[in-house]
């Protein structure tokens, strides 16, 4: 990794070691023990973050960091807003998403497009369940008959119908989904039980290619 690249990172490392140096202000009715625990947890959350960013960094080409960016205090936002989001979860996967939206927001083209922080918003909200059906919802998303009947998605994840349904409410409340069924004579005739099939949205298709591609 070059000097320039090292230095790139260097907001990074600072505010994480702010975080880590810190201790999170938790309810007096939680025990010491506990609340360290919670440290400790916190932490480990983190050094897995920065070590993913340090090794998509450290595979970029020099030719595609945008270091104009990298200078400005929208970049520095969302240093912190992926920052926050990392030391919240054990996921690995989310862990991915959020180190390659950060990646893509300090590189060309991408780095130039708006909405990077509503992605990472997205992304701190969503459970491991949903982003795997939110896959299944893009890998069909440009097949010629794009939306996809629950049963279907139960059927490629190994998963009950129900949990499917469930699943996909989630995607739906968020703005990454929606029931392409809605207004149909099943529908307005009360006899469907929720969704039935199920299509992403152009803000699913975004944050899909934003953070949740090239694992």
């Amino acid at each position: 990794m070059t000097n320039k690249r090292e230095q790139s990172l260097e907001p990074l490392i600072a505010a994480a070691n702010e975080l880590i140096s810190s201790v999170p202000i938790i309810g007096a009715f939680i025990s010491a023990p506990i609340a360290a625990g919670m440290v400790a947890w916190q932490n480990k959350n983190l050094n897995n973050f920065i070590l993913s960013v340090k090794q998509k960094f450290a595979s970029l080409e020099e030719s595609k960091i945008d270091y104009a960016f990298l200078e400005t205090d929208q970049f520095k936002d969302i240093i912190l807003q992926t920052l926050d989001a990392a030391v919240r979860t054990s996921s690995e996967i989310k862990c991915n998403a959020l180190a390659n939206a950060l990646m893509f927001s300090a590189t060309l083209p991408t780095s130039q497009q708006i909405g990077k922080q509503s992605c990472i918003r997205v992304i701190s909200q969503i459970s491991d369940e949903e982003i795997m059906v939110l896959q299944v919802l893009y890998e069909v998303e440009h097949k010629k008959d794009p939306k996809i009947q629950l049963h279907e998605i139960a059927d490629r994840l190994g998963w009950e119908d129900l949990d499917v349904k469930v699943t996909v409410y989630g995607l739906i409340q968020l703005g990454l989904a929606y029931d392409p069924l809605v207004g149909s004579l099943a529908h307005l005739g009360g006899s469907v039980d929720g969704p039935q099939a199920c299509r992403i949205s152009s803000l699913g298709l975004k944050c899909v290619q934003y953070a949740l591609t090239n694992y």
